[in-house]
């Protein structure tokens, strides 16, 4: 490699920068907008004046050092035999464990770039209890209680956009971080799947849909074990690869909500115990690099899809997904052109009726369970806004939500009351990293129609002017008193 090209660490106003030459290869920066953590490390590239491949990684010491805005994070460079050495390491003062984060830029002969090496240490400075320090628990592969200590989970540049068309090209929305063009009308996904290597060493494949990767995570496949790598395939039909190189096990998971790519290690404690020692190590090394297109298109070649059972399918494919403009209720969250949308969540007395409709087949209907007291039954959209990939919310905008409703008598008196609501989520700063405001400020609006037996009906909420850091909110449908209700066409709208 030129001398010319070899990686240097510079500062570029507030944020740190690897360069070739004058081409980026890696951007730490420091903030307090950013989702999990107050630092990206990420605007990864391999090789001088390739693609961007990684929008970012997140931090694997957060669980044990103390949260600051901003974060406060020791970066510096030493040069090598073959490139360069980056540390990047928290302050971890008021901390429960001495952080060691360096990146290693080595020579990459086959892809004609650089490759990096991320090596990890953390050692607990006292006895710990993990339960206050918020490591995660879940079933591992085999139904049994585990600990685990992500690692790593990289967002790869173009794996995940809006899950509803942009009605403009939003600039400057902080969250969630996932690459420049995330809420642009002019998206499209720069990656097609993911693959990895299982521990045998069989080569398998997941794809992009939500809907999928949701029902894969309720039937305990969240933790799946991995081999000596995994990564994705680009666009251009390069990959880029994640390859675990100190031998440990470790499990993947790909997300169900921004298909970010959680990589953990199990932490070697009881669930119902869990308590490490003086002196334990959490360590960890892998190596991230570009494969080009011909090797990746050979590991695809001997490749096996995941799909879930039939069974598996079965809670996600009864249940129609959320539509902007306006939703129609004709198109089912398995359904493959619902790859990026989110649905709707049914309550008490909710099913999807697939056949009544305004003007085509397809509403959301509500009858009151006749057990339940009080005598009402709902709908839920997922929370709409930028932290579900969707439309920002607008400071001092109005909303208006709509739609139609038609009503049947049940065995009380008079006619049930359909109604629609918005509730707006608050934060107390920009980002969703940020705390959510509880008890949430009651911002709830209800809109009730005046309807008549077996007629639709146009029910509509205004909001009033949104204040505040909103991050998202949750639209509904309601039925109260006895009998059927079907609403169809609804639509939500920002007014000014």
């Amino acid at each position: 490699m030129p001398d010319n090209l070899l990686p240097r660490l510079v500062t570029v106003g507030g944020d740190s920068r690897v360069l070739a030459g004058d081409a980026e290869l890696m951007r730490i920066t420091v903030g307090d907008l950013y989702m999990g953590g107050t630092i990206i490390i990420g605007h990864i590239r391999f090789r001088p004046g390739g693609p961007l491949r990684i929008a970012n990684l997140v931090n694997c010491w957060r669980s044990f050092v103390p949260k600051r805005h901003p974060e406060e994070v020791h970066v510096r460079a030493e040069p090598t035999e073959q490139g360069l050495r980056l540390h990047v390491e928290p302050d971890t003062r008021g901390g429960v464990a001495d952080v060691e984060n360096y990146f290693d830029f080595l020579p990459d002969p086959q892809a004609g770039g650089w490759m990096i090496e991320h090596r990890c240490r953390i050692i607990l400075r006292r006895r710990v209890d993990l339960r206050p320090l918020g490591v995660i628990a879940f079933a591992d592969e085999k139904g049994h209680d585990a600990l685990w200590w992500e690692i790593d989970d990289p967002n790869f540049d173009g794996n995940y956009g809006p899950s509803v068309p942009m009605q403009n090209d939003w600039l400057g929305v902080y969250e969630p971080n996932c690459g420049p063009d995330t809420f642009r009308k002019h998206w499209r996904r720069q990656v097609e799947t993911f693959i990895f290597s299982e521990p045998a060493g069989r080569v398998r494949t997941i794809r992009f849909h939500r809907g999928m990767l949701f029902c894969l995570s309720r039937h305990n496949q969240r933790a799946l074990p991995l081999g000596a790598w995994a990564g994705v395939r680009h666009r251009d039909g390069a990959g880029t690869l994640v390859e675990f190189s100190d031998g440990q096990p470790t499990f993947g998971h790909l997300c169900e909500w921004g298909f970010d790519t959680h990589f953990w290690r199990r932490i070697k404690a009881r669930p119902g115990q869990p308590i490490l020692p003086q002196g334990h190590r959490l360590q960890m090394t892998y190596r991230l690099r570009e494969l080009p297109r011909e090797a990746m298109d050979k590991r695809l070649r001997c490749a096996r899809p995941i799909e879930p059972t039939e069974r598996e399918w079965l809670g996600v494919a009864n249940v129609p997904i959320y539509e902007e403009p306006v939703n129609h209720f004709a198109t089912s969250w398995r359904d493959e052109k619902a790859s990026d949308a989110w649905p709707w969540i049914p309550g008490a007395g909710a099913t999807w009726d697939r056949k009544v409709g305004r003007r085509r087949p397809g509403s959301l209907r509500l009858q009151t369970p006749r057990e339940a007291l009080p005598t009402t039954a709902s709908w839920e959209s997922m929370r709409v806004g930028a932290s579900n990939f969707m439309n920002p919310l607008v400071p001092g905008a109005r909303y208006r939500l709509t739609g139609f409703a038609r009503v049947e008598p049940g065995d009380g008196p008079g006619l049930p009351t359909p109604s629609l609501s918005i509730q707006f989520h608050k934060y107390a700063g920009p980002g969703t990293f940020a705390p959510e405001i509880t008890p949430c400020e009651v911002v709830t609006s209800q809109g009730h129609a005046p309807v008549k037996s077996r007629q639709w009906s146009l029910v509509e909420v205004l909001s009033p002017p949104v204040n505040g850091h909103v991050m998202g909110a949750t639209l509904a449908c309601h039925l109260h008193g006895r009998g059927v209700a079907w609403f169809d066409e609804i639509a939500f709208e920002k007014l000014d």
